[in-house]
């Protein structure tokens, strides 16, 4: 596999601005490759066609010199009276034959040569004998500042051939690394057939001087002296002009310039990230030794009520018995006399009073450890006596969920360093790629110097402190929730992603699932086209209703394979939807797997229609088939086995269950993201109310249950623009941001007047409420259609780089954008239907799920580009793992915690290395979340970016001359940046937060779904239901027993 498609396949999509640009880097070195060929290809005068003979390149060689003498020598093989230059000198001790077999000999005199064009004849004579080639290597090429004197002749090497010269010194700078000092350097490194393809034609120069060249230079040259082609003249009339040379040098000059801007980018940002790693492992730290102190609290306090209580019921029993025995010795002293008793007496308060003493001891051991606050008598006598126990104080966060949010902090921390550990090494191997493709191109000895004297010096490449982090989470995991099994932790905490090309078997269930419910549909309507046309009312009502039935059921499983085919489309295009949706990365489902399950409810709803209209079966059986088809899909979804892909089944359960109690929970992406996908199945939520209806009167008055007649049925329409508002109202409360979360829950509002005054026009036909219906499906479908385009897509920018989009995008293709700009407001006036057909009250069916299906299709196109913004704004902040809300509010001081003496620190920028300088620590780190208080602020980390997703380059913002032109520049800004609030959960500092309500919302479910809720739940009941004594050695290992991985104690 090619690298850059391993780097695009394994890069972090949210990084990818910040990873080296291999594809600029090879453009780069064809420019350097092209400027080195321009210096190696030689001069020559235009090629002559030739024809027919035995020996081509004999042919090709004595055409060429028969012409360049030609030209020299005034065109017909003598000296012109007006040359310029005298004539060529031929050693006379050297033959024709010679020169054909013997490359670095001379020509002859041109005059044994008659010249008739093109056509060169052979050689008069006898044939020459060919001698074997020259096993020798060729001769290294000469330095332009080498020259020697115009009188003195080149040393012979073994009598023949040019002399050697030494070759050129290596230079201690990675800029010279391979420099070419002269277009003879590379002559010989290829055949005479091949270099003719890389041969520029050039003008002919003029030679002046007697000196002989050798065969191959007249061979090949169009004129001019060795020794002035050596350096006797200037520039401009050498065979090889030196703005040639100019040209190559300032190639690897602009390409080492690039790696150096590269390397320094990535240093930046990899120093940026560890050190908000440290700053993270630091807090984390912090909050599990405050989960342990207070764990410890909890069972010391415990122990020390539980022991009292015993205490008193000891002392009670004891002064039972103390009365009996006195009432028993009085009794025999006045009556039987029996003083035997009295010894036992004894021995039983000498008992008593040791048991006590002990109690005494571990009392004060227990108040020496501080382990409790104590308790005034009275209360205590209060609380032991009471039959129930306390809930605990609003600000106090129960241990369990602690441990689940610290659990999963953990989780996500070590997984943001597994991506900057890969974030280093695929950058370094980038970088070692690319020089060995320079010292490929440019033939550079020794190879690699750029990778020794910069890259390999560089802190990305010789920190060892990620590496440190990882073994301090993977301890800090085995010891506080796997008791101390690192190998346990270790197989929890690393990733299992799976191949994403691996799942041929769910494409295959997919295709044979969809193609037989396909099948099976087309069957059964075509039987329901007759039904329709029977004679027989009661049959031809009851198939209406039923097909309205299974096209709701139809709407719904459309919107599910839509979603998978977002998916797919999100994962060509490297979208993070894994991320953005909140998946379990270890066990996520490819869109391949996902779509089995839509593909099933497909199949599934197929058979059944044909099935029912078929009539298989009892009569009475007709119109209770969609009751079965919908009890097994209820099945399917509840079936507590784990299989069919539970963990999935068990997040969307979930899911509904936060929409359904939505302004109790917080608001997560997957909160508001499902409310919208349920605003656009108002057909289908229509239609529970229809099959309710239905089976409650046994199909007695079907009429009775249609839209004219039913204000359940409008309720159901409304219910997921009421959820959808409740949620804003939650993100109101989280933030006090009026902007965006109180507009946004007006377009939800005028969403409900929508569908309530739709519902009330069918049922009371006035012209009063189809003038109220008209005008609300106008204002909220133009609120909704600017709120989709402005805010959940954030295009229509002017100053973009395609005007009216962004500047960050998904997508590769820009028309899909104005395409989808242009559908949107379209597909929201499809009410504009109902008000034309306004004479039909309960308005056809096939109307209304021809407007229910354009609506399932808009929100599909919908989520494609939402998702998509979404990606884009985590690409611009670089928010690749989640900022999970740690449980304990800890109170940070202002100064950065300093670096364990483990962890070496990066050179700085008073010192000399090579490496580029790493950023300032004071800095902000990149990894903060925006907050509500000012949304440009939290655009400044992405207003910086030089390069978007796909690296399309984006011209620096020119500063706006005019108050409107910034005046729309900082509204593109807030409204293009508000959509990241519709789901953030840190709220905004300053602010009381609803923490009760979080634990309450927590507590209700996990939010971890691994392999330890499987057999933690065990675990978990044991850490609180364990003995007292169990407690109390944990308690201890805790305070004396284990060290601390992290060296930082408590």
């Amino acid at each position: 596999m090619k690298f850059a498609k391993d780097l695009e396949d394994n890069l972090v999509p949210e990084w990818q601005a910040k990873y080296l640009d291999y594809k600029t880097g090879k453009k780069k070195l064809k420019a350097v490759a092209r400027a080195l060929r321009t210096v190696n290809a030689t001069p020559r005068a235009p090629a002559q066609p030739s024809t027919g003979g035995s020996s081509r390149g004999l042919r090709e060689a004595q055409g060429d010199a028969r012409q360049s003498l030609r030209m020299f020598n005034g065109g017909n093989g003598s000296a012109s009276p007006n040359a310029k230059t005298p004539l060529i000198s031929v050693p006379e001790n050297r033959s024709l034959a010679n020169a054909a077999s013997d490359e670095e000999g001379p020509l002859q005199d041109a005059q044994d040569f008659p010249n008739y064009g093109s056509f060169v004849p052979s050689p008069p004579g006898h044939p020459k004998p060919q001698n074997p080639p020259a096993l020798e290597l060729p001769d290294p090429a000469l330095d332009p500042a080498d020259v020697r004197p115009a009188n003195q002749v080149p040393p012979q090497k073994n009598g023949a051939g040019p002399s050697a010269v030494n070759a050129p010194k290596q230079t201690g700078s990675a800029y010279e690394v391979g420099k070419t000092h002269h277009p003879l350097d590379h002559r010989h490194s290829l055949p005479l057939s091949a270099r003719k393809l890389f041969h520029t034609r050039r003008t002919v120069s003029t030679p002046d001087g007697s000196t002989p060249r050798p065969f191959i230079h007249r061979l090949l040259t169009t004129g001019g002296s060795l020794q002035k082609r050596r350096g006797d003249l200037t520039p401009s009339h050498r065979d090889v002009p030196m703005e040639a040379y100019r040209v190559l040098d300032q190639r690897q000059e602009e390409f080492f310039e690039w790696m150096d801007e590269e390397l320094k980018k990535i240093e930046d940002f990899y120093y940026e990230r560890e050190e908000a790693a440290h700053e993270r492992l630091q807090a984390l730290k912090e909050q599990l030794h405050e989960m342990r102190n207070r764990r410890l609290q909890e069972v010391f306090a415990d122990q020390q009520l539980k022991q009292a209580r015993a205490a008193r019921e000891d002392e009670q029993d004891s002064t039972n018995e103390e009365d009996a025995g006195e009432h028993l010795l009085n009794g025999s002293n006045s009556k039987t006399g029996l003083t035997w008793y009295r010894p036992i007496q004894q021995a039983w308060d000498a008992a008593k009073g040791a048991s006590k003493a002990q109690y005494d001891k571990h009392r004060k051991d227990l108040e020496h450890l501080k382990s409790a606050v104590p308790v005034p008598s009275s209360q205590r006598r209060f609380e032991e006596r009471r039959d129930f126990v306390r809930l605990q104080p609003s600000h106090e966060v129960p241990y369990r969920q602690a441990k689940r949010k610290l659990k999963l902090a953990l989780l996500e921390f070590y997984r943001g360093l597994e991506l900057l550990k890969s974030y280093a090494l695929l950058n370094r191997t980038a970088f070692r790629k690319l020089n060995k493709k320079y010292d490929k191109t440019v033939h550079a000895r020794p190879a690699g110097r750029y990778m020794t004297d910069k890259v390999n010096n560089a802190w990305f490449v010789q920190s060892d402190v990620l590496d440190a982090h990882l073994h301090t989470v993977e301890d800090l995991y085995a010891r506080y929730f796997e008791r101390g099994n690192h190998k346990l932790a270790v197989g929890k905490l690393r990733s299992k992603a799976t191949d994403p090309g691996m799942h041929h078997d769910s494409a295959y269930r997919n295709g044979l699932l969809l193609g037989a419910g396909a099948v099976f549909a087309i069957q059964g309507l075509v039987s329901a086209r007759g039904l329709l046309s029977t004679s027989d009312p009661v049959l031809q009502t009851q198939t209406q209703y039923l097909l309205q039935i299974y096209a709701g059921y139809f709407l719904v499983v459309l919107l599910f394979l839509l979603f998978c085919f977002d998916a797919r489309v999100w994962t060509r295009a490297k979208i993070n939807y894994v991320f953005i949706f909140e998946y379990d990365t270890r066990h996520a489902l490819d869109w391949r797997q996902l779509s089995e399950l839509p593909c099933l409810f497909a199949f599934l709803e197929g058979f059944f229609m044909w099935l029912n209209f078929s009539r298989l079966g009892s009569q009475k059986m007709y119109s209770y088939y969609p009751t079965i088809l919908v009890g097994l899909t209820v099945l399917f979804l509840f079936f507590p086995a784990k299989i069919i892909y539970h963990r999935s089944r068990t997040w969307w359960l979930y899911s509904n269950w936060r929409l359904v109690l939505s302004g109790i929970y917080p608001v997560h992406f997957r909160d508001f993201f499902l409310g919208d996908m349920y605003c656009s199945e108002t057909y289908a939520m229509g239609n529970i109310a229809l099959f309710s209806c239905l089976y409650a009167q046994h199909w007695s008055d079907p009429d009775r249950c249609n839209s004219n007649h039913s204000r359940l049925l409008g309720f159901l329409t409304c219910l997921p623009a009421i959820w959808r508002c409740l949620q804003c109202l939650r993100r109101y409360f989280d933030t006090k941001n009026i902007f965006p979360h109180l507009v946004n829950g007006g377009k939800y509002i005028f969403t409900i007047l929508f569908s309530m005054s739709l519902s009330m026009y069918r049922i009371n036909q006035t012209p009063q409420l189809k003038a109220f219906f008209i005008l609300s499906s106008a204002i909220n479908s133009t609120y909704c259609s600017v709120w989709d385009l402005a805010m959940d897509w954030s295009l229509g920018n002017p100053y973009a780089k395609h005007p009216f989009l962004r500047d960050t995008l998904g997508f590769k293709r820009t028309w899909i954008y104005y395409l989808a700009m242009v559908l949107d407001p379209i597909l929201r006036f499809n009410w504009i239907f109902y008000a034309i057909y306004a004479d039909q009250l309960q308005h056809s069916a096939f109307l209304s799920f021809s407007v229910g299906l354009t609506e399932i299709l808009r929100r599909g196109m919908w989520s494609l580009f939402r998702v998509e913004n979404e990606h884009c704004s985590n690409v611009g902040r670089f928010r690749a793992s989640r900022d999970v809300p740690l449980p304990y509010d800890i109170p940070t001081s202002a100064k950065s915690s300093p670096r364990s003496p483990s962890y070496p620190s990066p050179p700085r920028k008073n010192q000399q290395s090579t490496t580029p300088s790493p950023p300032d620590p004071g800095l902000p780190v990149a990894s903060r979340r925006a907050s509500g208080a000012d949304l440009e602020r939290a655009t400044t980390n992405a207003s910086d970016l030089s390069a978007t997703l796909r690296r399309r380059g984006v011209p620096p913002r020119t500063v706006s001359e005019t108050p409107v032109q910034r005046g729309i520049a900082r509204v593109g800004t807030l409204m293009a940046e508000a959509h990241v609030q519709d789901f953030e959960r840190r709220k905004r500092p300053g602010l009381v937060s609803d923490e009760q309500a979080l634990h309450e919302a927590d507590r209700a479910h996990g939010e971890i779904s691994s392999d330890e809720d499987e057999d933690g739940e065990e675990e978990e009941d044991g850490l609180v239901d364990r003995s007292n004594e169990q407690d109390l050695r944990d308690a201890e290992d805790l305070l004396t027993g284990r060290p601390d991985p992290a060296g930082t104690g408590s």
